[in-house]
């Protein structure tokens, strides 16, 4: 076959250093950091619990009467050109315009039918300005606007204007008699005293309660002179040490390395006024934090961690129950705006439970860190997150973990978190989260009768299915949950999915998986799909490793094993590949099953369950071939099949699901093929 990509060589070298160069690759495109923290102004619109934001012009003007007109306006960011897809929902007249451009107008439909409708515009790469035209109708004042898929591509809304640049949120303005307002295209249009939430001044934010106020300095100097002018007693800290305290003006010359340092300055009660400045350097706030106005940031609390200054986590999860805050209505939300770095989904559990395994095997504490660093970012949030959608509607960041409604949306991820916390970091921050995904998936995920998972969803285009997909989703939390709780029930759990699974999927004859079952017709789609094959036998090659020779449904599950990986032997192509349709050599060759279907190999044959011959002979022609065709010099990967839906038809696996370069859905399986066949060969040698 001819390989993906051109005027580039493939990869070549040893599996370590291919391992390497594919980590590597993926850790530099995807650099840890911090999420970016926005003010967010409480004046303004809040978000539904779907993620979209409710311009409910009747709470902020509700003496308006019919036929009375309001705006909004604001920005979001697109990653390249293309298409932009976001929903509305709106019972009375309403426009929606894109960088000038009217997207769509309301119909007579829409004051019936109150689902999110659907809205496909042309958008650029960068900010792209959404204004809204609003009329009052006797159904309401409202507009309902975000974007189409919040779990899977969440979209943020940021004020328009420079006045207050860098805010999450919309401005908004009305009433009017008639419409006065022209439509706002992508020009930075000044910020008029008509158009609201007004913006607050540098006053510093009131309380009576105890406060601290944080930080950042860069010191040029190894001394500097720090300035504060306070009307309140203050205690300062600089890296959490105590530095000195004082009233009034206060001048204080010290010995401080050149170099950023965090300052807290700590209250009693608030001040009414409040300026640090420094001789030689600055006060600042870094990069990440966006859309404040001044130097500072406050926060309400006892907790003493606050003297360490500003922390993206320090202070979640405590009892108070308040956050950094830069004026009187004006709070501090993280907002996840990195592609990838930060997020929760399930193939990037795939990616760093890849990372850790091949990190393992290199010796390569580089990898195990970041992917640690990855998933305990996520557990921090939740406490913080879920009070961010008690408080404003919708939290920025935790998209798919604060709204469980399937396994894509937890046991994957979730999984690779404990496979970091049982065999690498053992660190215990991580467990409230898991014991949240524990308590989703084995009591509220939807079960069949016999206990197996399936996708209700009812009224969504997978209602009434069993998914191959769904033996990784789940079963590979519920093996590590039982090794975390100690409790072999759990793993039995894990053990029927796959014996009932089999009763839906399993075609005797090929000796493969049909994707998809569907309960409403009781049929199999009868297509089988690589990557739907390949979570299935690798997910198997897992249970094995967890699954005790003497439990009693052993030799079930091992021959479920070894009838499947015959059929993967049996469409391998001469290359060593697997294929999109896996049986449909015709098909394109495609990258993340056949990671799969190598891992699973060479595992069967270390575990003594597949015979060495011919089983590691076609798990090390299968990563040849990845190397060959699917991985270029750079590291990076090709051929990998997007996310899918399902059909009973070939074609659209064939021709509808396309491939991409790097997609997170291949990084993590091409790592542990390469590490497993690596393994492998070391265990036979």
């Amino acid at each position: 076959m001819k390989k993906y990509f051109e005027n580039k060589e493939c990869i070549s070298g040893s599996d370590e250093s291919v391992m390497k160069k594919i980590a590597y690759r993926y850790m530099e495109d995807n650099p840890i950091e911090p999420f970016s923290y926005r003010a967010f102004n409480t004046l303004g619109f809040k978000r539904g619990n779907d993620g979209r934001c409710i311009l409910d012009f009747d709470e902020k003007f509700p003496d308006a009467q019919n036929g009375d007109y309001a705006y909004a306006v604001s920005k979001i960011y697109c990653v390249s050109d293309g298409m932009t897809a976001l929903s509305i929902s709106c019972k009375n007249p309403c426009e929606v315009y894109a960088n000038g451009e009217l997207v769509t107008s309301t119909t007579i439909y829409d004051e019936t039918i109150h689902e999110g409708r659907k809205i496909d515009f042309e958008a650029h790469k960068g900010y792209n300005t959404i204004f809204i035209k609003c009329r009052k109708n006797v159904l309401g004042f409202k507009c309902i606007i975000g974007c189409f898929n919040p779990k899977w591509r969440p979209v943020n809304f940021y004020t328009a204007f420079q006045e207050n640049e860098g805010e999450l949120g919309w401005n908004y303005c009305g009433v009017y008699q008639s419409d006065e307002i022209s439509v706002i295209g992508e020009e930075n249009t000044p910020m008029g005293d008509e158009w609201l939430p007004k913006i607050e001044s540098n006053d510093v934010y009131f309380t009576d309660k105890k406060m601290y106020a944080v930080s950042f300095i860069k010191c040029e100097a190894d001394s500097t002179t720090i300035r504060c002018r306070t009307d309140k007693e203050f205690k300062f800290y600089i890296d959490g040490e105590y530095a000195f305290d004082g009233v009034g003006n206060v001048e204080k010359s010290l010995n401080i390395a050149t170099g950023e340092h965090r300052i807290s300055m700590e209250f009693e009660k608030a001040p009414n006024e409040l300026a640090v400045s420094l001789q030689e350097g600055e006060v600042f706030l870094p990069d990440f934090i966006k859309g404040v106005r001044g130097n500072l940031l406050f926060i309400e609390t006892d907790d003493e961690r606050a003297k360490n200054g500003f922390d993206e986590f320090l202070l979640y999860g405590t009892e108070h129950k308040e956050y950094f805050k830069s004026g009187k209505n004006s709070y501090l939300r993280p907002v996840l705006e990195r592609p990838i770095f930060g997020k929760s989904n399930y193939p990037i559990g795939v990616v760093l439970y890849g990372l850790l395994m091949a990190g393992k095997t290199l010796g390569d504490s580089t990898m195990v860190d970041y992917a640690h660093n990855h998933l305990l970012r996520c557990c921090l949030i939740k406490d913080y997150s879920e009070w961010d959608c008690e408080k404003f509607g919708s939290a920025c960041v935790n998209h798919q973990l604060l709204n469980l409604s399937a396994l894509d949306d937890c046991g994957s991820f979730t999984s690779a978190v404990l496979e970091d916390y049982l065999n690498f970091s053992k660190d215990e921050r991580v467990l409230p989260l898991v014991d949240y995904v524990g308590d989703y998936i084995r009591f509220k995920q939807e079960r069949l009768e016999n206990g197996a998972f399936f996708r209700e969803k009812k009224g969504e285009f997978h209602q009434y299915t069993v998914w191959a997909d769904d033996l990784y989703m789940g079963t590979l939390f519920l093996m590590r949950y039982s090794v975390l709780k100690n409790d072999a029930s759990i793993l039995d759990d894990a053990v029927n999915h796959f014996i009932q699974f089999k009763k839906l999927l399993f075609m005797k004859d090929s000796k493969l998986m049909s994707h998809v079952y569907n309960l409403r017709y009781e049929k199999q789609t009868g297509v089988p799909w690589g990557r739907g094959n390949g979570w299935a036998l690798f997910s198997l090659s897992e249970l094995l490793k967890f699954l005790p020779e003497s439990h009693q449904s052993y030799e079930e599950i091992k021959t479920f094993f070894t009838e499947l990986a015959e059929g993967f032997l049996n469409v391998i192509d001469d290359d060593g590949m697997c294929h999109q349709v896996i049986d449909d050599i015709e098909s394109y060759a495609e990258a993340s099953s056949t990671a799969m279907c190598a891992a699973s190999f060479a595992r069967g044959v270390v575990m003594g369950i597949l015979p060495v011959e011919p089983y590691a002979k076609a798990a090390r022609k299968a990563v040849e071939a990845l190397k060959k065709y699917c991985i270029d010099e750079d590291g990076n990967i090709y051929g990998v099949c997007i996310g899918s839906g399902y059909s009973f038809t070939r074609e659209y696996y064939k021709y509808n699901l396309r491939w991409n370069i790097n997609d997170t859905h291949g990084t993590g399986i091409v790592l542990i093929a390469n590490q497993e066949v690596y393994n492998m060969e070391k265990t036979l040698n």
